[in-house]
């Protein structure tokens, strides 16, 4: 008797198990996702971004730089060979990409693209804008991994602080990269009124060179209004004799 009570209380324990521990219903809806291919591209080059287990038209969306591009069914979307997948492509541009979308009212996960193409300037990567009128740091872009970015900073002209604070031209500086191979590094306080010039590499890649000129301040002008013509008045009379004429 002792060995079938064993056995029914391991039967029933089991079967508490599985009433602890329910299954997910068959047909549940799975959470639509985003898949970006391949993640890291020359500019130019074919991405493709597959949308999957979404019943609805979903909507992806492209942001790179100042500009945002949309795909939608008709546009760069089209039903895949799976019922819920949706798919397509677009070539690769010349700064990173953020891709994002949605599926009815679910918002798909970010995926972000790296684009390599190596670039420099006196602003972030990727935007675009005015330089700032005295640049504090320069940035760099796609270094190949493994690699550190070494920049030069050559100062020309200015007044150097009384202090001597100033004493360097054609300096270099080492600069670390990042996972995706951008940089940046700190731009020295420069002269008043000098010139800057900057020229980086890292690897086998040489950066295109950056200059900078200090911008010129307004010079005060004298106008001169030229003087209107000179009207003179009528001449002054003249008494002249006269005498009675008579005729007969």
């Amino acid at each position: 008797m002792g060995k079938r009570w064993l056995v029914a209380a391991a039967v029933s324990a089991v079967a508490g198990l599985g009433a602890a521990m329910p299954l997910a219903p068959v047909g549940a809806q799975v959470a639509p996702t985003l898949e970006v291919s391949p993640l890291r591209v020359d500019p130019e080059e074919t991405v493709t971004l597959t949308v999957r287990d979404c019943p609805a038209d979903p909507e992806v969306q492209v942001g790179e730089s100042d500009f945002i591009r949309v795909l939608g069914p008709g546009t760069g979307l089209a039903p895949g060979a799976t019922a819920g997948t949706w798919t397509g492509s677009a070539p690769a541009g010349l700064t990173d990409w953020t891709v994002w979308g949605s599926c009815g009212d679910v918002d798909l996960e970010r995926v972000l693209v790296d684009i390599d193409n190596p670039l420099m300037a006196f602003v972030p990567i990727g935007v675009f804008g005015p330089s700032p009128e005295s640049p504090s740091t320069v940035y760099g872009s796609d270094c190949p991994d493994g690699t550190t970015a070494t920049v030069t900073f050559a100062v020309e002209g200015g007044v150097p602080a009384d202090d001597g604070s100033f004493e360097m031209s054609g300096a270099a500086v080492r600069a670390p990269i990042d996972g995706f191979g951008d940089w940046q590094a700190a731009v020295p306080a420069l002269p008043a009124g000098a010139s800057l010039r900057v020229s980086a590499s890292c690897g086998e890649v040489t950066y295109a060179p950056l200059s900078w000129e200090p911008v010129a301040a307004p010079t005060s002008t004298t106008t001169t209004v030229p003087a209107g013509p000179t009207v003179s008045g009528p001449p002054p009379a003249v008494a002249r004799p006269g005498r009675p004429s008579f005729t007969g």
